[in-house]
């Protein structure tokens, strides 16, 4: 996380290149925690109401709330990705990214408003003040002890908390690709609960420059986040009933290169009991189409990847190296080896556009009311 915090990391690029959530994911994330149309209506109508995006970035899921609830507060340790925040009026927004105040029962967006601070050190906000926490690929640097006691105290009777996240990506199109993909990416080219690899094909690894155990946490889907009910000082607040850890979007991974590490799929039984079946209904099934997807040219790829931290951090500490290999850093090298296997498996044929997709992990809870 202190990598995003340096001078030369390029927040820009990062909202640029980097994934954006698709519609789903926040419609998702509302049904769960209004429930019905219905009842979401209702909630929208009645009182004030408060959402919280914790390790916002640059808003790119914040904004998705504006509007369903009176007022966002999207907050990041990051001084650079809260100047670089983007709000319904940014230049040149993507249209994905623009909230509609049609998309909620208000017919407005709610008050905006971004913070440098931390997850655990919620001061500002008043006892039982927030109604949905939200937080989109940052969970896994949370101090939970503190950070579930921090919300224990803010969030409303009957508030929701919503985290989510995305392992490493994959091209379905070539799924023999994700050995080198896991080899550049992953210590040994391994992850927990990853399966083992085959075939001898070197590549030169960031694996042992991402920060931890942050990493491995992303890298198992979120899965070793504990609950609030976890803590027994706090598990009379939480609805354990409501509970549940969940992974989209695997379509195209081999059931061999699905992690067991992760938090099952949609089509294992949910044995969730506090929750209406509607909600129930859009975290089960086959769920088919349901997933995470960008498509990105080679140049648009090594962009992404030079995002990584992990990238950033081996590229500081490496600064001779690109000149000592013929002009080509450690993301060169690697996506020479890539387009050559992505060529290979399509025929001998230069492909210009890759299709990158993500599988994309929920941890829920509800407060007791």
């Amino acid at each position: 996380m202190a990598t995003f915090s340096r001078t030369t990391f390029d927040a820009a690029a990062y909202l640029a290149f980097r994934p954006s959530y698709p519609k789903w994911v926040h419609e998702k994330i509302l049904t769960y925690h209004f429930g019905t149309p219905s009842l979401r209506s209702l909630a929208n109508n009645r009182q004030s109401s408060l959402a919280l995006d914790l390790g916002c970035g640059p808003g790119i899921s914040t904004l998705s709330l504006l509007p369903h609830f009176d007022r966002v507060v999207g907050i990041d340790p990051s001084s650079k990705m809260v100047s670089a925040a983007i709000t319904p009026t940014t230049p040149n927004l993507p249209s994905h990214l623009l909230p509609s105040p049609s998309d909620g029962s208000k017919n407005s967006l709610g008050q905006l408003e971004y913070r440098q601070g931390y997850s655990e050190q919620l001061d500002f906000l008043p006892d039982s003040s927030v109604d949905l926490v939200t937080s989109g690929q940052a969970a896994h640097w949370f101090d939970y002890p503190a950070f579930w006691k921090t919300l224990t105290r803010v969030v409303k009777p009957g508030g929701s908390v919503c985290l989510y996240g995305y392992p490493d990506f994959f091209l379905p199109e070539y799924p023999s690709t994700r050995t080198l993909l896991n080899r550049f990416a992953l210590k040994d080219g391994l992850g927990p609960g990853s399966p083992s690899l085959n075939g001898q094909t070197q590549v030169d690894s960031i694996g042992e420059y991402w920060e931890q155990p942050g990493r491995s946490i992303v890298n198992q889907g979120l899965q070793p986040v504990p609950f609030p009910t976890s803590f027994p000082e706090l598990a009379k607040h939480w609805d354990e009933a409501t509970a549940f850890k969940r992974t989209f979007s695997t379509e195209g991974l081999d059931r061999d290169q699905i992690w067991s590490s992760w938090p099952p799929l949609t089509t294992s039984s949910l044995e969730t009991t506090g929750l209406p079946e509607q909600v129930r209904t859009e975290f089960t099934g086959e769920q088919a189409g349901i997933t995470m997807d960008k498509k990105l040219n080679w140049d648009e790829l090594a962009k992404y990847l030079r995002t990584w931290s992990a990238t950033h951090t081996y590229i500081e500490q490496h600064p001779e190296e690109k000149e000592q290999r013929g002009g080509l850093d450690v993301v060169d090298r690697f996506l020479v080896q890539l387009r050559e296997e992505v060529t290979k498996q399509n025929g001998g044929k230069e492909v210009e556009e890759l299709h990158l997709r993500w599988p994309l992990c929920f941890v829920m809870i509800k407060k007791k009311h």
